[in-house]
C-alpha cells in the first residue's frame, strides 16, 4: 500500500464549527441526560462531532452510558463515574500504544 493509499483510509478529525459547543450546551440546557441519538437529531451534529464538542466544552459537559449532561447539573456521583470511565479509557489507550510500539520496534529492527 502506498502512502497515498494509506492517507485515503486515515481517520479524519470531525469538522467542528465554533458554534458546535454552543449548540451542544443549548441542547443540554434543560439539565437532563440526553442520548447521542437524541442530540444528533436535535442539533444536526453526528456522533463524532458531539464527542468533539464535549471535549471542546472546557469541562462543561460530561458523557457516559446515559449520554451527555451539563456538568453543573450532574450529581457528584455522576461526575465521579464519568471521570473514572475516562481514566480507565486512558489507561487502556496508553497500554495499547506501548504494545504497538514494542511490536513496531521488533519488526523494524
Amino acid at each position: 500500500m502506498t502512502a497515498t493509499q494509506l492517507d485515503l483510509f486515515a481517520p479524519r478529525a470531525p469538522i467542528l464549527t465554533p458554534e458546535a459547543v454552543d449548540i451542544l450546551l443549548a441542547a443540554l440546557s434543560h439539565g437532563e441526560w440526553e442520548s447521542a441519538r437524541s442530540l444528533s437529531g436535535a442539533t444536526g451534529l453526528d456522533d463524532r462531532q458531539l464527542r468533539a464538542a464535549r471535549q471542546a466544552s472546557g469541562g462543561r459537559v460530561i458523557s457516559g452510558q446515559k449520554g451527555y449532561r451539563l456538568t453543573e447539573r450532574a450529581t457528584l456521583e455522576e461526575i465521579a463515574h464519568a471521570k473514572a470511565a475516562w481514566r480507565s479509557q486512558a489507561r487502556h489507550m496508553i497500554r495499547a500504544t506501548i504494545e504497538v510500539e514494542r511490536v513496531a520496534r521488533r519488526g523494524l529492527a
